[in-house]
């Protein structure tokens, strides 16, 4: 029961941290292509 509570909030964590890389990695494509024109 606690293996499968802690494993549910690590997917979770990792999900979202997932989530913000993609985001910040949007941000950064977008700042480079604005800068390179």
């Amino acid at each position: 029961m606690l293996i499968q509570i802690m494993g549910y909030l690590s997917s979770k964590i990792i999900l979202k941290l997932f989530k913000t890389f993609k985001y910040y990695e949007i941000i950064l494509k977008n700042l480079i292509y604005t800068l390179c024109q």
